[in-house]
């Protein structure tokens, strides 16, 4: 069973964006199911250094779409993304050198940040997208 599922006020009608989102959140739903795999560690590697990979992408996506519609927050947006990234290399770290203990704590803070970063945060740039796309 899936850990998150997804909802249509994650729907931003920005097709490559919502694609990306939606692309998180198998990455987090499969986070969730390697919790009860054998090779529980190796498996969650993988999956954080493929979340580093693709939150790099989509970040940069997001901030040079971000750039090109004239968003004024983008150094806030900038500063979040890189607190993500930083925050998953630091749990990468710990479950390499076995320092944390993996658990649904940490699978909630990430569904967490995904809630409050989409539904919030990135909600703010919709409108401006809209508007600036709508003669295109």
């Amino acid at each position: 069973m899936a850990f998150m599922i997804w909802q249509p006020d994650y729907e931003f009608g920005i097709p490559d964006i919502d694609k990306q989102h939606k692309h998180f959140l198998d990455l987090l739903n499969r986070f969730y199911d390697g919790l009860a795999e054998n090779n529980m560690k190796n498996h969650l590697v993988a999956l954080l250094n493929e979340a580093l990979d693709y939150a790099h992408y989509h970040f940069s996506e997001e901030e040079r779409m971000m750039k090109d519609i004239g968003y004024g927050a983008i150094l806030e947006q900038r500063k979040m993304h890189s607190s993500m990234e930083s925050k998953i290399e630091e749990y990468k770290e710990k479950i390499v050198l076995d320092r944390i203990v993996v658990s649904l704590t940490m699978t909630n803070e990430f569904r967490g940040w995904f809630n409050d970063h989409i539904l919030g945060e990135d909600k703010k740039y919709v409108d401006l997208y809209k508007n600036v796309n709508s003669g295109k």
